[in-house]
């Protein structure tokens, strides 16, 4: 799975191992992925919790484009 920073603000791009390619919120808590919009899950989807991993070790940036260290 490779995320992405697609702009600034709070919208990331996920790219799934299946080739899927899928628009997260992360400040809206949203990813057009099949599993969160059919069960909304209270944890969120995997790739909500890939793109928050990687916000906090630092290896994406933060909705207003700078690194957390």
């Amino acid at each position: 799975m490779d995320a992405r920073f697609a702009s600034v603000g709070s919208l990331y791009e996920v790219i799934s191992e299946s080739g899927n390619t899928y628009n997260v919120d992360i400040e809206g808590e949203m990813c057009s992925c099949p599993d969160f919009e059919q069960r909304q899950p209270d944890d969120g989807c995997k790739h909500l919790r890939r793109v928050s991993l990687e916000i906090r070790t630092g290896l994406v940036p933060t909705s207003d484009g700078t690194f957390d260290h």
